[in-house]
């Protein structure tokens, strides 16, 4: 293989580890704002079946 083949296909070798890196890091952090999102999302819905069966109580 030609040198200057060779290292191009290093550096998009250490290109995409880089990205990989990057993408792994941004996943970790997402799991768990997920994770709070539903759980908050949960709670919400919550207040809104209790607020429903008041109101329709009350009609």
């Amino acid at each position: 293989m030609v040198p200057h083949i060779r290292h191009r296909e290093n550096s998009q070798v250490f290109a995409l580890s880089a990205v990989a890196q990057r993408l792994a890091q941004e996943l970790a952090a997402a799991e768990p704002k997920l994770g709070r999102q539903q759980k908050n999302s949960a709670a919400t819905q919550r207040r809104i079946t209790e607020i429903q069966e008041e109101l329709s109580s009350k009609s």
